[in-house]
């Protein structure tokens, strides 16, 4: 019984941060360990998702995290720049991402920084994916 306890237990496992608040572990492969939390980002509370260890989020994508929620601004530009490009290729008229989308999440995962959003009319996901702080691309899933 001590087993299932420790393993069951060790999904509940959270850290706290004083300028990111709490994360929460919420999947372990191998020794890669990805924690979710939340913030305030584009007056939106949205997901976070960090890689890091059992017992600490990686130094890199905190400091990455951030960097994003500082400016945010910036950020919200660039992904209404590169959101923009997507619905013109579709021949779909297009305003802000702000008209279109709610801002859903920001994941680092591996090190790949993106910024998803959720389409108001189809619940289609568009994640703008970021090298540093240059939106180089579009994923969407629906």
């Amino acid at each position: 019984m001590g087993f299932f306890n420790k393993l069951f237990d060790s999904k509940n496992q959270e850290l706290y941060y004083e300028q990111l608040g709490v994360f929460k572990k919420i999947r372990k492969n191998g020794s890669l360990v990805i924690w979710e939390g939340t913030a305030q980002f584009l007056n939106e509370a949205v997901s976070i998702f960090l890689n890091g260890t059992e017992t600490d989020i990686d130094e890199s994508q905190k400091k990455e995290l951030l960097n994003i929620l500082k400016y945010s601004s910036m950020y919200s530009e660039k992904c209404n720049e590169i959101l923009k490009v997507e619905f013109e290729n579709a021949d779909k008229s297009y305003s802000t991402w702000a008209g279109h989308f709610d801002c859903i999440a920001i994941s680092i995962l591996n090190n790949e920084p993106s910024i998803s959003f959720e389409e108001k009319e189809t619940q289609y996901h568009f994640n703008v994916i970021f090298e540093g702080d240059i939106a180089v691309g579009v994923a969407i899933d629906s």
